[in-house]
């Protein structure tokens, strides 16, 4: 079956994990959500089948002018360079967050979580 001519595929830009909403949210009494500040960075998740995980993705995390918060709006502090790298197992998504002085810390960072990783762009 064709899919109709008249509809056009609309494409989703791409959002990394940093791009994520990383604001907080709570709903006021009149089923309002009312915004109540940023997540204190963001939550990790490492399969148990981390060995599994062959294409990783590493990026330095762009942050705001100041440093401390992340596209999405988490806040992180400033210090030493974010990198996040971020993978498919067989049964889940992989993410991890942390601080790295250089790409070549940050690889060997992730090799201890990931440890067949080979690096994609």
């Amino acid at each position: 079956m064709n899919p109709p001519t008249d509809n056009v595929m609309k494409t989703t830009p791409r959002k990394f994990p940093w791009q994520r909403n990383g604001m907080t949210y709570r709903t006021g009494s009149d089923g309002q959500r009312i915004c109540t500040g940023s997540m204190m960075g963001r939550r990790e998740s490492i399969p148990h089948d981390a060995d599994s995980i062959v294409r990783v993705r590493l990026r330095k995390v762009r942050m705001s002018a100041d440093g401390c918060y992340d596209q999405g709006g988490a806040y992180w502090g400033q210090g030493t360079p974010l990198y996040c790298a971020w993978g498919d197992s067989g049964t889940e998504q992989a993410e991890i967050w942390f601080r790295a002085k250089s790409r070549a810390e940050a690889k060997a960072h992730v090799l201890k979580s990931f440890p067949n990783a080979k690096f994609h762009s």
